[in-house]
């Protein structure tokens, strides 16, 4: 048995069949973000699930960097700059999400307030009247007063705790992706505009789906087996040669994946 051809054909036929692979598997950027445009506009609202947790599912695409730059704001410097320090470390996108932080309702209500009057510098002006104000509307709070003849008011609003948005993604039974974001206030809702997950970054490249595989009988006639396979998604396929004391011979080996 002439060992160099068995050998070679392995090797050659490893090699068509990691090109069919790259090939079939390989799809261009452009394509990938027009469809991902399509699906975006195909996909579900964000959804409060529960009480301040909203969910989204995420659109599966392989081009998260040039899609970065697409989805920006014309006016965001900070997104370009992001854009520039990505392609200048060569660093990959694995997820992308874009949130709409707003509130549910305008914070409105009754005011502590109180009155008293206010000195006037020049002893030709009389005082004016006062009245001082303030509200804690949870993670936001409001004080100021007014003056009266001539009318003047201030007001000051202030962030009286952190906005926390606590974001997930999970990967569901059927393949799919979803995001979730959970609010730490009651009146701020949140808007999934946007929730990509780059999945390149996550498969393997072509050539890391090549496997060597040997195997070895032991029970009824001895017999050793090599092999070269490409591992698809859900198939596998390569040539396969085995030897036995009876002979050998040279053939293909497929397979699939049971179970996602």
């Amino acid at each position: 048995m002439n060992w160099k051809w068995i050998i070679a054909a392995i090797v050659g036929a490893a090699f068509i069949a990691g090109v069919l692979g790259f090939m079939l598997g390989r799809r261009g950027a452009d394509d990938e973000v027009s469809d991902l445009t399509t699906r975006l506009a195909q996909a579900e609202q964000t959804v409060e699930i529960a009480k301040n947790l909203y969910a989204e599912k995420v659109a599966e695409i392989e081009n998260l960097s040039s899609l970065l730059r697409d989805v920006s704001d014309a006016s965001s410097t900070a997104i370009e700059e992001l854009v520039k320090k990505i392609e200048a470390a060569d660093q990959r996108v694995l997820t992308l999400q874009k949130n709409v932080v707003y509130w549910k309702t305008a914070y409105e209500g009754a005011v502590e307030a109180s009155q008293g009057e206010q000195p006037s510098d020049d002893p030709v002006d009389p005082s004016r009247k006062r009245v001082d104000f303030r509200k804690d509307f949870g993670y936001i709070g409001v004080t100021g007063h007014t003056l009266t003849d001539p009318p003047e008011g201030y007001v000051k609003v202030e962030q009286l705790r952190p906005l926390r948005l606590t974001v997930a993604v999970t990967k569901n039974k059927d393949g799919t992706w979803s995001s979730y974001v959970a609010s730490s206030e009651d009146n701020v809702a949140v808007d999934l505009g946007l929730s990509a997950l780059d999945l390149s970054v996550t498969k393997p490249k072509w050539y890391q789906r090549l496997w060597v595989e040997s195997g070895a009988v032991f029970l009824g006639e001895p017999s050793a087996s090599i092999g070269l396979s490409y591992r698809g998604d859900r198939f596998s396929v390569g040539p396969q040669c085995a030897l036995s004391a009876q002979g050998g011979g040279c053939g293909i080996s497929v397979g699939a994946r049971i179970f996602k």
